[in-house]
């Protein structure tokens, strides 16, 4: 929650931060010119300065979840993250080119949070269990982006009160850093007391809990995992000679050969595409097409995201009953909730799209990111099903194309509306709904939920290989000298 929150307070600021606003909020309040005369160019740089460092650090994540452990990884991330939050306001004031360097340092911290959460949950949560706790944590991205809208755009508008230094509303936008950057702080301090790295190392745990965690775990030798090098974060790793990738403790080659890989690959670029897409989109066009004023059309955008953190955990709560796990497979799942989810956002763009109605056109929008949410029962999980003990590096891998597509959604958006008007837009909701349809279709067909050969590592392969082999000479000698 407080990652998307922190991730996205600038999109909500910069409107107190570069526009003009009224000192007592009203109509009638004398208008102040804006604290910063950036232009639209300079504002994109700022928005788009933080995905590069998420999309650089992407590939990265995996190996610093793996070397330094995810609840460490997060632990970190949430503080660095909180201190961008307080630092904000001075280097804002400071400098534009460094503002936008802290912009890409808060990218490069975030990007470990996905595959930290990825990674905790298959230490944590048996199978059975596993869409129920994952919608449940996801949902909590979602509330993040409702808490901008929402609090953020309060916070902006009154800061902390006539009684904080910050009396009037041109100069009440750095509170909502400082807000999140505490609240950050606060979550860290919980995440350290509360949060363990694996059932193994808790220390309050009841032996039965354990067990019963354990036993339907997908991975149960996670302690013999060999200790990550820098190149298990590089890809390229994989066209190494085979004696260096014998060392390394991920199996690229293997990962980037692999058929559910990329599957999986272009089921969660196509999401990433639509969500930021969307998340970026939404309160523009409401503004532009629909006419909602400012103020409203940024509560109006935290509306879909509600809907979202609620069906985040509607796959959870059906997977979890024993009816659907004795009759429904995990690949029908995945399945399942993908193509939900894909085809739903897809279905209802095209609704808007050809809507002549402002109600039913802003319906469909909220609908459309609404309905996303499902995918915590499908794909999303789908890195887990594949390999537990690679889930990190697996999430981090997709992330990094998703990042790509997340940068490439709204500048395409922007680059298709120069009029801003409702047929450029439709052109927007027809690649988008494309984008959805095409994954669906290619998820559906290509998918795999069974655990891959190359889910422990080659070391792990060859130490099987050589065990069996080594059992099986020693029964040949125990049979050769009558041992019994």
């Amino acid at each position: 929650m407080t990652q998307y929150a922190l991730r996205f307070d600038l999109s909500v600021a910069v409107v107190a931060m570069a526009g003009n606003v009224t000192e007592n909020g009203d109509d009638n309040g004398t208008i102040i010119g804006p604290e910063f005369s950036w232009t639209k160019k300079e504002q994109g740089y700022l928005n788009s300065a933080f995905f590069y460092g998420y999309m650089g650090m992407c590939l990265s994540a995996g190996w610093v979840v793996g070397r330094f452990g995810a609840q460490r990884s997060l632990l970190i991330s949430t503080l660095l993250n909180a201190l961008v939050a307080g630092l904000t306001p001075v280097v804002a004031r400071f400098r534009l080119d460094v503002f936008i360097v802290l912009r890409v340092l808060q990218g490069l911290s975030q990007a470990v949070a996905i595959p930290s959460i990825h990674c905790l949950l298959g230490k944590w949560s048996p199978r059975k269990n596993l869409a129920l706790m994952a919608g449940l944590a996801y949902s909590g991205l979602s509330i993040g982006v409702v808490l901008v809208f929402t609090a953020g755009s309060v916070l902006n508008a009154n800061g902390f009160g006539r009684v904080s230094p910050f009396h009037y509303s041109g100069d009440n936008w750095p509170s909502s850093f400082y807000a999140f950057g505490v609240l950050a702080v606060v979550v860290a301090i919980a995440w350290q007391w509360l949060a363990y790295e694996s059932p193994a190392v808790h220390p309050t745990i009841s032996r039965e809990e354990r067990l019963l965690i354990e036993s339907d775990l997908a991975s149960d030798d996670s302690e013999e995992l060999r200790e990550y090098s820098f190149l298990d974060a590089l890809p390229i790793s994989a066209f190494f000679p085979a004696h260096i990738r014998q060392r390394l403790a991920v199996p690229w080659r293997d990962i980037l050969l692999s058929r559910p890989a990329w599957v999986l690959t272009i089921a969660m670029t196509a999401s990433d595409f639509g969500l930021y897409t969307l998340l970026t989109c939404v309160p523009t066009y409401f503004h532009e097409v629909l006419d909602m004023p400012v103020v409203t059309s940024g509560v109006s955008a935290a509306l879909p995201y509600m809907g979202q953190s609620l069906t985040s955990v509607i796959p959870g709560l059906l997977v979890h009953s024993p009816r659907w796990r004795r009759n429904v497979s995990f690949l029908a799942t995945r399945k399942l909730f993908t193509a939900i989810s894909f085809c739903g956002a897809a279905g209802f763009l095209l609704g808007a799209a050809y809507s002549q109605n402002k109600t039913l056109a802003f319906a469909m929008v909220t609908m459309a990111a609404s309905v996303t949410g499902l995918i915590n029962g499908g794909c999303a999980l789908n890195h887990i099903d594949l390999s537990p003990r690679y889930a990190g590096v697996l999430i981090a891998y997709t992330n990094f194309y998703g990042s790509v597509a997340g940068i490439i959604g709204p500048f395409l958006a922007d680059a298709l509306t120069p009029h801003k008007n409702a047929s450029e837009w439709r052109v927007v909701f027809y690649i988008t709904a494309g984008v959805y349809i095409g994954a669906a279709i290619i998820y559906c067909l290509f998918a795999s939920a069974d655990r891959q050969p190359w889910a422990d590592g080659e070391q792990f392969q060859k130490k099987s290989a050589s065990s069996r082999n080594g059992h099986r000479s020693l029964d040949s000698n125990r049979a050769g000298h009558g041992v019994t």
